[in-house]
Formats: C-alpha cells, sequence, structure tokens
C-alpha cells in the first residue's frame, strides 16, 4: 500500500514539475522572442506603403498594404493569419457576411409582419359616430399691463448682469492670480526635488536607461533613395546639407539625387526593426523597482 501512495506521489510530482517548466518556457518565450517588423514606402506614379509584423517565426502576422494606384476597393488590404488560419483579411469573399445579413432580413420581415397583424387585430371597430362634446376656448391674455410686467424684469435681469461683469472679472482675475501661485509654489518644491542629490542622481541614471532603451527600438534603414528638387536652387542646397549629416549613420543604404531648378518628390524607404518585451521588463526593474522612486514618488505626493 505504501509503495503505491509513493508511486502516485511520484507521478503527481513528475506532472507539477513538467507543468511548471512548460510555464517558465512560455515565459521566456514571450519575454525573448522579439517582435519584428519591415516597413517599405514609396511614392512615384502612386503612393505605396507596405508593413509586416510578425513573433515566433510568423506564428503570428500581421500584413497591411496600401495602394493609391489601385481600384477603391483594393487600395487597402489588412490580413491577420495565425498560425495556418487566417483570421481576418479585407479582400476575402464576405460569402458568409451576406448569408448572416439575409437572415438577419427574413428574421426583420417575419418581425414587422407579426407587429402588422397584431395592429391590424387590436384597432378597435369604428361604429356610430358620437357627437364630440365642444370644448371652452380658453382666451389668450395679452394685457398691457402684463407686457410691461415682463419688459421690467427683463430690463432688470440685464442690468443686473452688467453691473456684476467687474466683480465677475476681478474675482477671475483673483483666481488665476492665486492658481497661478500655487503653480509657482509647486515647481519651486519640484526644483528642490530635483536638485537633491539622491534624486538627482537617480534621474541623471534613469534619463541614461531610457536614452539607451529608445536607441534600442530605433529602426534600422535597409534602404533610403530620395530624388528631390525645388524651384529655388538655394533651397535644394540646404536641404541636402541638412540631410547629408546623416550619411555616416545609414552608409551606402542612403541614395540621394537632388534636381536644382526643378520642383520634384519622389523615393522610397524600408526600415525593419525587433522589439523584445524582455527589454521593457528590465528596464522597468531597474527604474522603478528602487527605495530611491518609491521616496521620489512620496516626497512629490506631499507637494
Amino acid at each position: 500500500m505504501l509503495h503505491i501512495i509513493l508511486f502516485l506521489l511520484k507521478i503527481i510530482g513528475g506532472l507539477i514539475l513538467i507543468l511548471l517548466c512548460l510555464f517558465l518556457l512560455v515565459i521566456a518565450v514571450v519575454l525573448l522572442v522579439p517582435v519584428r517588423y519591415h516597413l517599405a514606402a514609396s511614392r512615384y506614379a502612386s503612393v505605396e506603403a507596405e508593413g509586416k509584423v510578425s513573433w515566433l517565426c510568423h506564428l503570428i502576422e500581421f500584413l497591411f498594404q496600401v495602394d493609391t494606384g489601385k481600384e477603391k476597393e483594393q487600395r487597402m488590404h489588412i490580413r491577420l493569419r495565425i498560425a495556418c488560419f487566417c483570421i481576418y483579411d479585407n479582400l476575402r469573399p464576405k460569402k458568409e457576411r451576406i448569408k448572416k445579413e439575409r437572415v438577419r432580413k427574413n428574421k426583420r420581415v417575419e418581425t414587422e409582419n407579426v407587429k402588422t397583424e397584431d395592429a391590424a387585430e387590436s384597432e378597435p371597430v369604428i361604429g356610430m359616430e358620437t357627437s364630440a362634446e365642444s370644448e371652452p376656448v380658453i382666451g389668450i391674455e395679452t394685457s398691457a399691463e402684463k407686457i410691461q410686467v415682463n419688459l421690467r424684469q427683463k430690463l432688470t435681469a440685464v442690468f443686473g448682469r452688467i453691473v456684476s461683469i467687474p466683480s465677475k472679472i476681478s474675482s477671475r482675475i483673483q483666481s488665476l492670480a492665486e492658481k497661478a501661485e500655487h503653480v509657482c509654489r509647486k515647481k519651486d518644491k519640484l526644483m528642490a526635488i530635483y536638485h537633491d542629490d539622491k534624486n538627482h542622481l537617480w534621474l541623471t541614471v534613469f534619463l541614461g536607461r531610457l536614452k539607451r532603451l529608445l536607441i534600442r527600438l530605433i529602426p534600422r534603414i535597409d534602404r533610403l533613395f530620395w530624388h528631390f528638387g525645388f524651384n529655388d536652387p538655394a533651397t535644394t542646397g540646404r536641404v541636402l546639407g541638412m540631410l547629408s549629416i546623416f550619411y555616416p549613420l545609414c552608409e551606402d543604404r542612403m541614395v540621394l539625387q537632388p534636381e536644382f531648378g526643378q520642383e520634384i518628390m519622389e523615393g522610397e524607404v524600408r526600415l525593419h526593426g525587433s522589439i523584445r518585451l524582455f527589454t521593457f521588463v528590465a528596464f522597468a526593474v531597474q527604474s522603478f523597482l528602487n527605495k530611491q522612486f518609491f521616496s521620489i514618488v512620496k516626497q512629490v505626493k506631499r507637494i
């Protein structure tokens, strides 16, 4: 009997261990597997844009395409696919939707017929005409005294509003001055919190981590081609000088073709990047799960 109990406990422990490993595996996949995206846009004869977002070796994939050169119904294509199943596709034939609409229309027609039959049954049978009693006609009093009273009331109301305008303006100015003084006090207190040595050190470290996080999230340029020009050659030269700053970052991936004295604007760009949930979790743990952060929050709440 004892060995049977030990065998059952071994099986239960093995199952718990397997479930725990599966749970850890799922968490690791969600945190470490990146969400990859590719973006492309071009402007020549028509404006075209395309984007693709995928996760876990294209297990989940979202695609959108825009082309202004196509027909109006086919200019935008949106598709969501999970594994081999297409969850949504706006260009897919809508047979199921048409069937559902037909069923709904038939139900509406049936309900309307039932309502008309009930209304016909509930209508009373009109018999002999009964003589309606003549109602007394209520006269409308339009005496001059009432008109004068109404005019007096309106004039006194308007005069009271005019008299109260200066007091309202002064009270409004006083409230704005009090609010401005309150804001200045809060600003001074916040600046005192910021200039504190411990708080200033935490904020500098936080801003550095935020900068590194944003650098990781910046997409990489695969290709950037821009054929541009303006009627004023000086404007074209200034734009070319500003864009030449990015040559060391893009290297051969950026191609600029200026046209002096001719207005033209066409080109294409392709980007790609990836986002990991682990980077956000690590940033939050390092930045916010800190004693200094909670002390700063308490100091701000006291203001």
